[in-house]
């Protein structure tokens, strides 16, 4: 399941949900203060885990970063490109990298400017 997927069948989700607690609330079956009762946990719960998952993910993402910004990741990523025939670049280790990935690849370094 893709994420547009879990999405998309979400929406269908909340919308019952809101449209439920609506018809509750208008038919007195549930009283309007124990709808916000239930909204202000539910939504506290949500803030909760927001709390937990915000510093993991951004260390997460931090680490994601430092790894793909290497001159061998750099490289690989576009290596992967077929229509790439060459690298110019004014960085040596960049240089160094590309031949190391593919000897094939041409590789002229520039001085940088």
């Amino acid at each position: 399941m893709t994420l547009d997927e879990l999405l998309a069948s979400g929406r269908h989700i909340v919308t019952f949900g809101a449209g439920a607690m609506t018809a509750f609330g208008m038919t007195k079956i549930v009283s309007p203060d124990v709808l916000v009762t239930s909204f202000d946990h539910i939504f506290n719960g949500v803030k909760e885990i927001a709390v937990g998952v915000g510093p993991l993910a951004a260390a997460g993402m931090a680490w994601w970063a430092t790894h793909r910004s290497t001159p061998a990741a750099k490289v690989a990523d576009v290596s992967a490109m077929p229509s790439t025939k060459a690298f110019v670049t004014s960085d040596p280790a960049l240089a160094t990298a590309a031949k190391q990935a593919d000897p094939s690849t041409q590789v002229k370094v520039i001085p940088n400017a």
